[in-house]
């Protein structure tokens, strides 16, 4: 089909060209046309109203260079300069003059533009106009037509737009009623300053050609047709042309009629690259868009597909290639389909296939499956500790989504169906199985109540789904929305042991869980120490969900640290309101050790799943064992599989940064300034597996000039055969600009937590005009954050890895713990740490240059790559006089490096970002300051223990029950937490007291313990005597006299005798026990409970 649509003559090309010229001579079929031509109120406005110019008013006379104030990109090749002329043509490099359209490709190396090359004459009738246009509303315009008809760039914002339009021109030669004949059309370049596009509006066109090429000067038509140059491509390397079907004969006339977006007159191109491409492919076969780019496990939402081109009436069906799953997809217009995702049990990138009409799988994409963790759940499980299962079904509960959510989709949604489904893993593998649903379909209210009905001993996991019941799509799955993923309670403890117990007998045939990472005893270690940890998602102080910290009571946030694989164990560390790590043996919201972390997931048919398998083996046997029980020694034997997570052996991470102008301090916290043109290793280990590299350009001041400095405007990092490339740089549009793999990814479409290969990416919510994402290089142990400014990239670095020690070099030093000796060049020459600048600058700094072919960096085709300029000389930061007014001391205060940037580019928003992360970076360093905790100390048998902290200086007091003693006897009974992070004694135990026998005795004792025994007896006789009366008086009181004149006496009852392992609630809460109490006090009066002298809240919280 491609032959058809273009031709290239007689000369060969590249086969890389052919393919590309394939892809951009397919056109849309030409639809049915209702009116002609683009209205001429359709076309970007023009004249002198507003603001255009024109070309001289002479035969094949033209603009003259204009230059244009962005780059715009064509055809891989970037150009700030271009030429309007007469005869149709916008080109670049050169002015074109010749009035006679010629063969393309050109023979010389001019790219250009031509909506309609012809012999046009304005001396006989009409203008060209032009002008570059950056005003709001036109840019508005043109995004919108952007995103209308290339609905793949959803996120591109116009910056820049040039409009150039022949108003009423007649051809040359024009005699009679020729000189009535005109043309009116118009282009429009279109670009962001990455990519680009073209359209072509055609209002009138009434002749083709100019009498010197043979046209007849009455008419204009005959002879040499006008050359239509579709998007107007020439490329200027002599091979590569594009050319619009049947522009070289008389249907050229015919343009106002056709379109390849369906707007008679109106054609639209992408033209900033090689991969220049229209609205559809009709090629049979290649890639496919996908957006959104990533859904989460649960699937039930659209997902729409572009780039072929689509009949309606096709058969679709999408395929995830990774699972083996295939769902039916649907038609939305000639360029576009949408399929509903299914549920998909894996994570991570996954290559997704389409086929047409059953003609195989010849298109291929990548989409994204976000772990279940990230992705809070569109149905809202109102009260969620109220969901406990009852064996009669009865409880009630109430659920809320937004009933707006599928209004953007086109379909109705006034009803839905509401679903139970319980997760299982069978034979086949893991799969929802509904439990329960509504009988009839609900109104799309926005809210429902629900009887949660009688669980089954299996059904451990469960979800609430609601699907749209009226979106009758053809052969496609229901769109549906979900609630979270929660644990299924049942009333009362039985069920919650028996699963307990079930879960230990497995788990004792199990390996044994470790870890060899501690969790960091502060919560501000815990923050900073990025490169380990990150936020655990089922407890996080940022999240606003309602089940958030439902699993962790007492907790405040939890971190976890960053995943290693599906093989690694891991662990929660959590902390409380002070920031201070709780241990599970004395909080349900302290942490443990777990056998998996919640992204594990293994290879295809493995049995690992990515959360559930966390959820199952981890969370749930937690809850069963220790929070929905009342059995302790089921949560003692839970605590001895999941060891509690402790802080002992923590060591904080190193921090590193490059920010300002820039100034860096290294990993071992030397400071210096580096100000170099070219790319640069950051920090690399010797190994050259885990690369950090910076490049560097040179600073502008407030009005544009180049400045003796520089600024990192990208980074480019990658973990070698483990990780993808990830690339961010700094944007003057949209602040950053983020590639993965060389290819653009728009920060919009990154998640609060996006995992690529080998790396996390964390969005940070910093609430100003700045960007900031953290990048973790999951298995390095390493992390690097990046704050985009309006002015350039802040960059640091956190390196928790205790193996990295004595391993990482480059711009941030020798990482070895020593300051002394981090001037250390590639070659192994050491610069001395009190060296000038200078010195530092040429010594050590340029010998961390990126060779060429070890760039990170995407080179733009066209463009060459930015290479280290060692003919730069900088002011050095240490050699020149600063200028300090009372506007620098007011903004800079005493920070040196905002006062060198501040004095050198003049630019308040420099200097300010500059001392900003200084002080950001300083309090990071602070918060993972090493601190000392000595051990948890738990109960202690037969006794009770009182803890005031674990913080050097806190006690810990030790008191025996009655009828036991310390061993040793003489045992020290309080204990302090001495600064070294050990307690000052040994802890004592509390054992039986016993009498040893004497060979002998001393007379004197002898004779004390008779006396003492006599005494004893003695009191032991008054109070039973004393008993005896007051039990004949109350009986006296409560029974009628016998006529013996005896007295009866009555048994006391007791006040409650609740089984020892089993108490309801608190004992002077509950109502068995004040009942007692009424009864002993109704005829006697006030019943008074003596106050104890102390009570170990520890040990009798749960009575008192």
């Amino acid at each position: 089909m491609c032959p058809n649509a273009w031709y290239t003559g007689k000369r060969r090309v590249h086969s890389r060209w052919l393919r590309i010229l394939c892809v951009l001579s397919v056109l849309i079929a030409v639809f049915p046309l209702n009116t002609k031509a683009v209205r001429l109120q359709d076309l970007y406005k023009f004249n002198t109203t507003n603001g255009d110019k024109l070309t001289d008013s002479t035969d094949d006379g033209g603009s003259g260079p204009i230059n244009i104030t962005v780059s715009f990109p064509f055809f891989t090749k970037k150009h700030d300069k271009l030429y309007v002329n007469n005869n149709g043509v916008i080109s670049f490099l050169k002015e074109l003059k010749v009035y006679k359209p010629s063969d393309f490709p050109l023979t010389d190396e001019t790219p250009i533009i031509a909506p309609f090359w012809a012999d046009v004459d304005v001396t006989k009738g009409g203008k060209v106009w032009y002008r570059e246009e950056t005003q709001p509303k036109y840019l508005a315009q043109a995004t919108s037509e952007v995103k209308k008809y290339f609905p793949n760039e959803r996120n591109f914002k116009a910056t820049w737009i040039f409009i150039a339009t022949w108003d009423h021109v007649c051809f040359y030669g024009a005699a009679g009623d020729g000189e009535n004949k005109k043309n009116t059309f118009q282009a429009v370049l279109i670009t962001n300053g990455r990519i680009s596009f073209v359209i072509f509006n055609y209002e009138k066109i009434e002749w083709t050609t100019g009498s010197n090429s043979g046209g007849d000067t009455t008419t204009g038509l005959g002879g040499n047709p006008a050359q239509v140059w579709k998007a107007g491509f020439n490329a200027g390397d002599k091979q590569t042309f594009y050319e619009i079907h049947g522009a070289r004969n008389e249907a050229v006339i015919n343009l106002t009629l056709t379109s390849n977006v369906g707007i008679p007159g109106k054609w639209f191109f992408k033209v900033d690259s090689a991969q220049t491409q229209e609205r559809c492919s009709n090629s049979g076969a290649g890639s496919v868009q996908l957006w959104p780019q990533q859904g989460n496990m649960l699937g039930g939402y659209f997902v729409n597909i572009t780039n072929p081109c689509f009949n309606i009436g096709d058969k679709l069906t999408g395929r995830i290639d990774d699972t083996n799953q295939t769902f039916p997809c649907e038609v939305l217009d000639e360029s576009k389909a949408r399929c509903v995702f299914p549920t998909i049990f894996r994570t991570g990138r996954l290559n997704f296939s389409l086929e047409i009409n059953e003609s195989g799988w010849n298109y291929t994409g990548i989409y994204t499956i976000v772990n279940l963790a990230h992705t809070p759940g569109q149905v809202t499980r109102l009260e969620p500790k109220k969901w406990i299962a009852t064996q009669n079904g009865r409880t009630t509960v109430t659920v809320e989504w937004d009933k707006t959510v599928w209004e953007g989709s086109g379909i109705p949604s006034n009803s839905v169906y509401i679903q139970l489904l319980s997760y299982k893993e069978t034979k086949t593998g893991p799969e929802f199985v509904e439990v329960a649903r509504n009988k009839e379909t609900f109104t799309n209210s926005g809210k429902s109540n629900l009887r949660l009905p009688k669980m089954e001993a299996d059904e451990v996991l469960a979800v609430i789904k609601i699907s749209c019941a009226s979106c009758n799509l053809t052969d496609s799955l229901l769109p549906a929305i979900w609630s979270d993923v929660f644990f299924v309670r049942w009333e009362g403890t039985s069920q919650s042991e028996e699963l307990c117990n079930a879960w230990l007998g497995m788990e004792s045939q199990n390996p044994n869980v470790t870890l060899s990472e501690p969790c960091p005893c502060t919560l501000g270690q815990a923050v900073g120490d990025t490169g380990r940890y990150q936020p655990y998602p089922l407890c996080d102080s940022t999240s606003t969900a309602v089940f958030n910290c439902l699993y962790k009571p007492g907790a405040a946030t939890c971190l976890i640290p960053n995943y290693l694989g599906s093989r690694a164990n891991s662990e929660v560390c959590c902390y409380d309101e002070d920031g201070e790590l709780l241990d599970a043996r004395g909080s349900a919201g302290g942490g443990t050790l777990t056998r998996y972390h919640y992204r594990s997931q293994g290879d295809q048919g493995d049995n690992i799943v990515p959360f559930f398998t966390y959820l199952e083996s981890d969370i749930l046997p937690s809850l069963h064992c220790c929070q929905y029980s009342t059995n302790h020694a089921l949560c003692k034997e839970f605590l001895h599989y999941r060891l509690p997570a402790t802080c002992q052996g923590y060591q904080p991470p190193a921090a590193a940064q490059a920010a300002g102008d820039p100034h860096l301090v290294t990993l071992d916290g030397k400071n210096f300034t580096f100000n170099a043109v070219g790319e640069f290793i950051l920090v690399e280990d010797k190994n050259k597996s885990v690369v950090v590299q910076v490049r560097a350009e040179q600073a502008r001041d407030i009005n544009g000039t180049l400045q003796k400095a520089t600024i990192f405007s990208a980074i480019a990092m990658q973990v070698m055969n483990t990780s993808d490339r990830l690339e961010i740089s700094h944007d003057e549009e949209k602040l950053v600009k983020v590639l993965v793999n060389g290819e653009e990814i728009e920060e919009t479409d990154l998640d609060s937590t996006s995992q690529l290969n080998g790396l996390t990416v964390y969005k940070n919510n910093t609430g100003n005009a700045t960007s900031q994402l953290t990048v973790v290089m999951d298995s390095a142990g390493m992390s690097v954050l990046v704050e985009a400014t309006p002015d350039l990239l802040n960059i640091m670095i956190m390196v928790g890895s205790p193996t990295l020690k004595g391993q990482l070099e480059g711009l941030l030093g020798n990482y070895n713990g020593d300051p002394k000796d981090d001037f250390l060049s590639r070659n192994g020459t050491s610069v001395s740490s009190e060296a000038n600048m200078k010195d530092i600058h040429y010594g050590f700094g340029m010998s961390w240059a990126v060779p060429e072919k070890d760039s990170l960096f995407t080179r733009e085709e066209g463009l060459s790559s930015v290479a280290s300029n060692s003919s730069f000389v900088p002011d050095f930061i240490d050699s020149i006089n600063l200028t300090v007014s009372n506007e620098t001391i007011e903004i800079c205060g005493d920070n040196r490096q905002c006062t060198y940037d501040l004095d050198i580019t003049k630019k308040v928003s420099i200097a300010q970002s500059t001392k900003k992360f200084a002080t950001f970076f300083e309090e990071r360093k602070k918060g993972t300051q090493p601190v000392v905790r000595c051990p948890f100390v738990d109960e202690i048998t037969n006794g009770n223990r009182t803890v005031s902290g674990y913080k050097p200086g806190s006690k810990v007091t030790f008191v025996c029950h009655e009828g036991f003693q310390f061993v040793p006897v003489d045992a020290n009974p309080v204990l302090k937490c001495q600064a070294d992070g050990t307690w000052s004694d040994v802890f004592p135990r509390c054992a039986k007291q016993s009498v040893s026998p004497s060979s002998s005795a001393d007379p004197k004792t002898l004779i004390g313990i008779g006396l003492g025994g006599f005494v004893l007896s003695l009191i032991i006789i008054i109070g039973i005597v004393l008993v005896s009366r007051a039990c004949r008086k109350r009986c006296c009181t409560r029974k009628k006299r016998h006529t013996s004149g005896e007295y009866e006496c009555v048994e006391i009852p007791d006040l409650f005798t609740p089984s020892s392992s089993d108490i309801p609630s608190p004992v002077f809460e509950n109502p068995s026990f004040l009942e007692s109490l009424q009864k002993l006090s109704s005829d006697a009066g006030r019943f008074k409970i003596p106050r104890p002298d102390y009570v170990d809240p520890n040990i009798y919280s749960e009575y008192f």
